[in-house]
């Protein structure tokens, strides 16, 4: 039983890997066309069809996010629930994971000017984006695995929970959170643009994760279990699609693209359908270059994620290509700049693979000198260029 368990495991993980891979590419794709083609080209039906394939992408990390989770925990809870060395472990990567998530906003290079800046600034600093919705949703996770003890009994209450957070959202997206709660946490609410990923809807989809993940691991017929997740994802999927027809009043905010749980319920078909697809496909794709591709791009999803946006967008120590290049590349210029860009993260995150691998305490040690080197230039800078 234990062996087939972790050939199941095995096998689970390398689809997953595969689905994050994938939407690595869509992500790249996405945030050079938002900052970089001109808008003159971001109409008609071609451009509406990229437009909501890209909206999917949030979606697949969140929930690979919450897959994820449930494979680090099946066969963790007693250690987790003694508060072993793995649960220590496990909650400095959250950690570090926050910690870069509140980096790649940081809007000024130096102490003195980050504490003074305006209150702008400071929600563009503070606001939730997937990084911040996975650690929030992984931290609340755990919690309840510590509380619970058991899985099953997780996965019940997770399937509820994301259809209350589906349901919920035009509600939340009408109040201001910010009446009650303090701006740090309120932002985790805030609607867009003052953050880009709120909890309400994005943290159902991590749930959801969890749950599938789970169903799919408890199935003595995961052949039949793909198949039906990806006929009933679509079936969702459709469903929802026309709900939006059915003249269905919400309290809030009604938008069907932003706020609407059809909407939710929508995306949530996608996934899981591709889910399922997925695990069919590797059937045969097993071994095969994309394959093998995309399964190590998903695995190292985090490096991806953060480098591609310094690429893309700047950050607290670079100028990203929107600057040179906004809103003003031909469809031509922008497969280019995008295959280019793709190639570049490719090459270093692959590159740290194969070092963090050869020698994991040097990898460790670098990223503790590049932490370090930034804080020293952060906090020493005024003193030698005093304003």
């Amino acid at each position: 039983m234990k062996v087939a368990d972790s050939l199941i495991k095995q096998h689970r993980l390398a689809f997953i890997d595969a689905i994050r891979g994938l939407a690595i590419i869509f992500m790249v794709e996405a945030h050079v066309m938002n900052s970089c083609l001109d808008p003159a080209y971001k109409r008609g039906t071609l451009f509406e069809y990229v437009d909501i394939s890209n909206g999917m992408v949030t979606v697949a990390f969140l929930f690979c996010a919450g897959a994820g989770f449930f494979l680090a925990m099946r066969n963790r809870i007693d250690e987790y629930q003694k508060f072993g060395s793995g649960f220590w472990r496990y909650l400095r990567r959250l950690g570090f994971i926050l910690g870069v998530a509140y980096w790649l906003h940081i809007p000024r290079h130096r102490v003195d000017l980050f504490l003074s800046m305006p209150r702008e600034e400071l929600m563009s600093f503070l606001q939730f984006d997937v990084l911040h919705v996975i650690v929030a949703c992984t931290f609340f996770s755990l919690v309840c695995v510590l509380v619970l003890g058991n899985m099953r009994r997780v996965q019940w209450l997770f399937a509820v929970l994301s259809v209350c957070i589906f349901a919920a959202t035009p509600i939340v997206w009408s109040w201001n959170p910010e009446r009650v709660l303090p701006l740090p946490l309120a932002m985790a609410l805030m609607e867009p643009p003052l953050s880009k990923f709120p909890l309400f809807p994005w943290a159902g989809y991590f749930f959801a994760g969890v749950v599938t993940t789970g169903a799919f691991a408890a199935s003595s017929h995961r052949h039949r279990f793909a198949i039906a997740a990806l006929v009933g994802g679509v079936v969702l999927s459709a469903a929802a699609f026309y709900m939006q027809y059915a003249g269905i009043a919400y309290p809030g905010v009604h938008d069907w693209w932003l706020t609407s749980p059809e909407h939710s319920l929508y995306r949530l078909g996608m996934i899981i359908a591709l889910f399922g697809g997925m695990f069919l496909v590797e059937r045969w794709a097993e071994g095969s270059w994309p394959h093998t591709l995309l399964r190590r791009s998903g695995q190292e999803s985090l490096g991806f994620y953060v480098i591609h946006l310094m690429i893309v967008y700047g950050s607290v120590v670079n100028q990203g290509i929107n600057r040179l290049w906004a809103n003003s590349l031909t469809p031509v210029e922008f497969i280019g700049v995008t295959t280019t860009v793709v190639g570049i993260v490719y090459g270093i995150v692959f590159q740290w693979q194969k070092f963090r691998y050869r020698s994991p305490d040097r990898a460790r040690y670098t990223l503790y000198v590049l932490f370090s080197a930034f804080m020293l230039m952060f906090l020493l800078w005024p003193l030698f260029d005093p304003l």
